[in-house]
């Protein structure tokens, strides 16, 4: 790791991460690629543009159920159908570049952009889709206008000398995406044995610099992605989007990095709170209901990520709403039951996912929206029916 190179001053506006010259980049725009190109196409029309180094075969995760509960109390059985996640790979590009903060990547002598790598994607049904108001949406527009100008141009080029690995994804700033999406990146990388002089990943909040240094990453060598980076390397190292074969591996990884040592305990129940929104408007109730069951309220964002980890480690119980912090039951251990509240009228299944891939018990319970910001009115008397033990039909 010889290499040197000055990396951009960037400062941070919310979730959004800007550089010194973004008015100057802007300024000098370059043309964008005439191609949208998947991979697999890639390879095909130009074999020597890059070359893929394989990492996992791909897996099937079996049938997966769990209970749901209604704000009527009623129980329904769900199933996550068994599906196969692909295999995962590194794609080596000779001279390849990335664009902007979300990890774009272009290949130069294919004049192509990488299609499962645009962000944002040029297809705009689905995020539109996923607004309230759809195109009534400012955030449409703005997603819209962006797009349409990344097609057409982007900013000026600054040429990084080295092994220049991507790792970040979009939301990259949620811990969520963080976790289970980025850090995965990551671990893939590590375990293709390929070297990489730079890494282009977020740095900013102190999670994302502990769990860098836990899995030996030198905080030196990272470049910070902003809204206007445009980097060539003298090789791009770019793994597979969202690897959900790594995020086992990553979890143990993780934890022996933070120096999190499992000792057998007595069983735990655990309370995730939240400070800002889906709060508990029935507070003074269910404060009583946690002490009677004996669960613990733990603040994550109070406490070192090591601390956060090593509590869902010693969890057998997690009562959580829903919320990024759900993400360290990758650190649960199998048959670790997680309760996910989640406020009436969302639909977010991403950590019953999450619990199948790692052997866990799950349920979700709908609780009745109160005010804003998704507060809930928890109730008690269905958490009483979910923490039953299991019948030996549902166990089995």
């Amino acid at each position: 790791m010889s290499h040197s190179f000055p990396r951009p001053q960037t400062f941070r506006l919310g979730k959004y991460v800007l550089a010194d010259d973004t008015l100057l980049s802007l300024g000098q725009p370059q043309r964008g690629p005439t191609r949208l190109l998947d991979t697999t196409e890639l390879l095909a029309q130009f074999p020597t543009a890059a070359r893929v180094v394989a990492v996992d075969e791909a897996m099937s995760p079996p049938e997966f159920h769990y209970h749901a509960w209604s704000t009527t109390g009623e129980c329904r059985h769900q199933t996550l159908p068994a599906r196969q996640l692909p295999s995962t790979s590194v794609l080596v590009i000779p001279d390849g570049r990335v664009v902007g903060r979300s990890g774009t990547i272009h290949v130069p002598v294919a004049d192509a952009c990488l299609r499962e790598f645009e962000s944002p994607p040029r297809n705009t049904d689905g995020f539109r889709r996923q607004l309230p108001c759809g195109r009534l949406n400012p955030r449409f527009w703005k997603h819209a206008a962006l797009n349409l100008w990344r097609q057409q141009f982007v900013p000026s080029l600054r040429r990084c000398p080295g092994r220049v690995a991507v790792l970040n994804a979009t939301g990259s700033h949620n811990f969520f995406h963080w976790t289970v999406e980025v850090l995965p990146r990551l671990w893939t990388l590590l375990q293709s044995g390929e070297q990489a002089d730079w890494y282009v990943i977020d740095g900013y909040a102190p999670w994302q610099r502990e769990s860098l240094t836990a899995l030996g990453v030198p905080l030196d060598r990272v470049i910070q992605p902003h809204a206007t980076l445009h980097l060539q390397a003298d090789e791009l190292l770019v793994p597979s989007l969202i690897p959900a074969q790594a995020i086992g591996p990553l979890a143990d990884a993780l934890a022996r990095g933070l120096g999190v040592i499992d000792r057998a305990t007595a069983p735990r129940s655990i309370f995730i709170e939240r400070s800002n929104s889906r709060r508990p408007r029935n507070a003074t109730h269910f404060a009583a209901w946690r002490q009677q069951h004996g669960f613990e309220d733990q603040r994550l964002e109070k406490l070192p990520l090591a601390r956060q980890a090593a509590a869902f480690r010693a969890a057998s119980v997690v009562l959580a709403a829903h919320g990024a912090g759900l993400s360290h039951i990758i650190h649960c251990r199998p048959g670790t039951l997680v309760i996910e509240l989640m406020p009436q009228g969302v639909n977010r299944p991403c950590y019953s996912h999450l619990s199948r891939l790692n052997g866990l018990r799950y349920v979700v319970i709908e609780a009745p929206r109160s005010g804003w910001h998704q507060d809930m009115v928890i109730p008690t008397a269905t958490l009483d029916k979910a923490l039953l033990p299991l019948g030996p039909e549902e166990a089995a």
